[in-house]
């Protein structure tokens, strides 16, 4: 089974996971500069506001026009379940990063109502039940969850969803799940009994819940399983489901108009490890 993992850059003076990117979540922002180029490191071209003097370049830095995803390109379907105590920002950047692309993305309850109160109080407005969604024709493209307490717990303990989900496995589509899903939702539910690697938010209790835990990729993609960590690598998580559904060019361009430049090269993958297919058929 094939293993990737994708990560974000970070200064080694925060103490987050190291910064590894890896396999096919293998995009690279392509930045175009007015003036001479910020200063380049061994690992490419360092992001202007990541200049360890700690002072900005002092020309401007203006990013091309991306390539998006191509307007005949097919329409991809994603699901984005959510409860009552869903992680607000997980959820929306996930519905917003997907929209962008192209994907007719359904926001889904799996309460009666179609109005969510998440975990920091913020509320959002629903497409619908979930139990009122007609799957589409050939089923979805990606069913993407996410995290925050109480709300997977609550995910986890609808039928529908779980009927869904394993569809979604069984069929060979995508799954994506981040924070407190991978271990809350999927775990229990056996979709990662054939020993998917996966991260999670990264606490003992949430990572023992794993059979193959990753403690140390903010983004880890195994097969056709994507998962992350927390509020802090949704973006990060959303473009690489748009890398899965859409390809390489359109994540790039996707990522270079909402600004995020990561300065890594997306091109390492563990010995032993093949890289995972990336756009779904």
């Amino acid at each position: 089974m094939a293993t990737t993992a994708f990560a974000f850059p970070v200064r080694a003076t925060v103490g987050f996971p190291r910064p590894v990117a890896v396999g096919t979540c293998s995009f690279r922002p392509r930045v175009g500069f007015l003036g001479a180029p910020p200063p380049s490191t061994s690992r490419g071209l360092r992001r202007p506001f990541g200049a360890t003097s700690g002072t900005h370049p002092s020309t401007a830095v203006a990013v091309t026009t991306p390539a998006m995803a191509a307007d005949d390109a097919p329409k991809r379907h994603v699901l984005v379940p959510v409860a009552d105590g869903s992680e607000e920002m997980e959820a929306v950047t996930i519905v917003d990063t997907l929209v962008r692309a192209g994907a007719a993305v359904t926001l889904a309850s799996v309460s009666p109502s179609t109005t969510v109160t998440c975990s920091r109080g913020v509320r959002l407005v629903a497409d619908a039940p979930l139990e009122e969604v007609a799957t589409p024709a050939g089923g979805w493209d990606l069913i993407a969850i996410p995290g925050g307490m109480p709300g997977a717990a609550t995910l986890a303990g609808s039928p529908r969803l779980a009927e869904l989900l394993r569809e979604q496995k069984a069929a060979g589509r995508w799954i994506g799940a981040i924070c407190a899903a991978p271990a809350v939702v999927l775990a229990p539910l056996g979709l990662l009994d054939s020993g998917e690697a996966a991260t999670c938010y990264p606490s003992a209790e949430f990572l023992s819940a794993l059979p193959n835990p990753v403690e140390d990729e903010f983004v880890v993609s195994d097969g056709r399983l994507v998962t992350s960590q927390g509020p802090g690598t949704a973006l990060l998580f959303s473009l690489c489901c748009v890398e899965k559904l859409y390809g390489k060019v359109a994540a790039e361009g996707q990522a270079a108009v909402m600004c995020e430049d990561p300065d890594e090269e997306w091109g390492w993958s563990p010995p032993g490890k093949n890289q995972a297919g990336g756009v779904a058929a």
